[in-house]
């Protein structure tokens, strides 16, 4: 279902938007980050932290997942709470843009400059990280941290052609572990 970022509040139950706005208000919307261009990841603090990823195209929210328990509906009320978190900043690019005294001449300078995507700065960094620094920090990563580890071991199984079928088990028995939640259930 597309939801138009202008009027979502069409869209969605009256409770609902009432409580993400409470949530937005009270400041419990971390930072969106741009992960690629147009799809978005916040924290919103509730009983717990949760993650809501989100994708707009075209002024649209095309997709959208919160990993809440909430299952009353189609979008919950984090999910609302990081939508009046984007839909600000538009309105305040918007409002800039309409306050800003006409210029014959454009002055580079005064540009807002967009913050890089998350890719983009991943990327970056791949490019700029020593060879031996990163290959030390997954590695640490990988002896402090299961999950990563897992993943790690999992995805780049084929390059390690000695591990027995015993071992792959494993591999995936524990990948399933970490992925579920508190009730049992992968989402």
């Amino acid at each position: 279902m597309h939801i138009p970022l202008r009027h979502f509040e069409d869209f969605i139950d009256e409770t609902i938007l009432r409580r993400g706005l409470s949530y937005f208000k009270n400041g419990q919307v971390h930072e969106p980050e741009e992960i690629r261009t147009g799809e978005y990841e916040a924290i919103v603090e509730g009983t717990e932290d949760y993650t809501v990823r989100m994708t707009i195209n075209n002024g649209d929210i095309t997709e959208h997942v919160c990993n809440c328990p909430y299952d009353m509906g189609p979008i919950c009320k984090h999910v609302v709470a990081v939508i009046f978190y984007l839909q600000k900043d538009l309105l305040q690019d918007e409002l800039e843009l309409k306050q800003k005294p006409v210029r014959t001449k454009p002055v580079a300078a005064q540009k807002k400059k967009k913050r890089k995507t998350v890719a983009e700065q991943i990327d970056e960094l791949l490019e700029n990280v020593p060879h031996d620094e990163l290959q030390q920090f997954v590695r640490e990563q990988a002896r402090l941290n299961v999950t990563f580890r897992n993943l790690l071991l999992s995805s780049f199984a084929r390059h390690n052609a000695d591990e027995s079928k015993e071992f792959y088990e494993k591999q995936i028995k524990a990948i399933l572990r970490s992925a579920k939640d508190r009730d049992g259930f992968i989402s």
